[in-house]
């Protein structure tokens, strides 16, 4: 079983041999996106992009995805294309679904003029277990395609890393400062490197050009750690205070629109669906053996989904498809979208 971390597919990317299916996942988000930049590079030389061969596709849109299609399409004036996927919710497909999907996988060895890479959230595609212990999912696709996963990095990598970026900018920080900076600001790539930008901007201008611990802590914000699924936990349990919190994050750290949109979505139908299947009679454990979900995360859907109701359930269902049909068919910001989204989830 071939499986990459972040370094690992940087040498796969740097030796040339780059190519076929990979499936993107785990938590570090600033490492899935700087990855996919590099593969994007390696593609389609240093513009890293190529309005014909370049593919998005989301998943989650009402006109579906035909992916066998888009793997066994050929490049146009080019030697290869590359298909970015999205909002593919491995996790918890039909086994019907999976066999289709495997199945569209497997036509990657006979094209190889195409390079996919499935992006998944950590919602979409769990990676707890790992290395030791690899579902039976995480097996059945490392045949077909390479998993790489993004895993948090530890204070002492994320320490060189952001005294990397300090010297790239041509500021100097004591290693003490910059463990300051991580204990105040948290191990989020994403906000580290906002951090970072912002304190050596300073130190330039004040004419110093070095980073003190006064700096860390007169111009960082102390930031609590943002998880997985906090997210979609603040949304189900009605905390729209930190659901906005969140959501500023997310916005900060440039995450696209459609993802977060598709993580409320899927915590209503959730909600909608356990709460459908309790009504039928089925107890928390039968609920959670079908919907192949555990136990706990069952019981808080019921817990939600009867503290809204019935009705405000489906009215949830409705502003949440609405706000979909705008993010997809209209001009307006996405982020304005799910603002005015949550806004009226929070008036039910």
């Amino acid at each position: 079983m071939k499986t990459l971390d972040y370094a690992g597919l940087r040498a796969e990317i740097k030796s040339g041999k780059a190519g076929g299916g990979y499936l993107f996942c785990g938590e570090e988000s600033y490492l899935l996106h700087a990855s996919l930049a590099a593969l994007k590079k390696a593609v389609f030389g240093d513009s890293g992009n190529d309005a014909f061969n370049y593919l998005k596709l989301d998943a989650a849109s009402e006109r579906g995805v035909d992916l066998a299609d888009a793997i066994t399409q050929l490049p146009v004036f080019a030697d290869r294309r590359l298909v970015d996927l999205r909002g593919l919710d491995i996790q918890h497909m039909r086994s019907d679904a999976l066999d289709e999907l495997c199945g569209a996988l497997a036509l990657l060895a006979d094209n190889p003029q195409t390079v996919l890479v499935i992006c998944a959230t950590p919602y979409e595609f769990d990676v707890s277990g790992l290395p030791k212990k690899p579902s039976k999912l995480f097996t059945r696709l490392s045949e077909l395609i390479v998993p790489v996963v993004f895993s948090r990095e530890t204070p002492a990598a994320l320490a060189k890393w952001a005294s990397a970026h300090f010297a790239h900018e041509g500021v100097s920080c004591d290693p003490a400062v910059v463990r300051a900076l991580i204990d105040r600001v948290g191990c989020d790539m994403y906000a580290l490197s906002g951090e970072i930008a912002k304190l050596s901007a300073y130190a330039k201008a004040s004419g110093g050009g070095t980073v003190t611990a006064g700096d860390v802590t007169s111009m960082c914000a102390a930031s609590a750690e943002i998880g997985a699924y906090d997210f979609s936990n603040a949304v189900q349990n009605g905390d729209f205070s930190r659901a906005f919190y969140i959501l500023s994050e997310l916005k900060k750290r440039r995450t696209e629109p459609v993802p977060v949109l598709a993580d409320i979505l899927r915590c209503y139908a959730r909600m909608e669906t356990v709460s459908a299947l309790a009504e039928d009679g089925m107890s928390a454990a039968d609920i959670a053996k079908k919907l192949k979900m555990h136990e706990f995360p069952v019981r808080c859907c019921l817990t939600a989904a009867g503290r809204l109701g019935q009705d405000k359930l489906i009215r949830a269902l409705a502003l949440c498809s609405d706000a979909d049909r705008k993010l997809k068919f209209t001009s307006i910001d996405g982020y304005v979208i799910i603002y005015r989204l949550l806004a009226s989830l929070a008036a039910l």
